[in-house]
């Protein structure tokens, strides 16, 4: 894995590439492999955020599916990418579905020093805050 991970992940799209092995969530087979988000790199060689909700992301290679992956440009950070997507998702869904953030609103960010407040001051921001 490129990133989350001491080793690199090689994402396999699942309909094309089947893996069953043991020691993943997704055999059912213990110990489990945590992990369910990560960087790493498809068979073409394209790097990709992925969610592989069989769990699993954190091995060697994990199981994603292709909807589940999001290309990533060239020379971005896998670290960087893997650190910010959680807090960002949860900081998005906060404020698109949780309590709709209209243009010109004030938002009030609690904690607005770690990772998923800065996320949302800069989330808030983009969407007219």
């Amino acid at each position: 894995m490129q990133s989350a991970a001491a080793q690199h992940t090689t994402v396999m799209d699942k309909m094309r590439i089947p893996l069953s092995c043991p020691g993943t969530n997704a055999g059912g087979h213990q110990p489990a492999v945590p992990g369910i988000d990560g960087v790493g790199t498809v068979p073409n060689g394209e790097l990709v955020y992925f969610l592989s909700f069989e769990g699993g992301a954190l091995a060697q290679r994990a199981i994603a599916e292709r909807a589940h992956c999001v290309p990533l440009p060239r020379g971005s950070d896998p670290a960087s990418i893997a650190a910010a997507m959680i807090p960002g998702i949860s900081s998005l869904v906060a404020l698109t579905s949780r309590v709709p953030l209209r243009r010109g609103q004030s938002v009030l960010v609690l904690g607005a020093t770690g990772v998923a407040g800065r996320m949302a001051v800069q989330i808030a921001k983009l969407l007219g805050a």
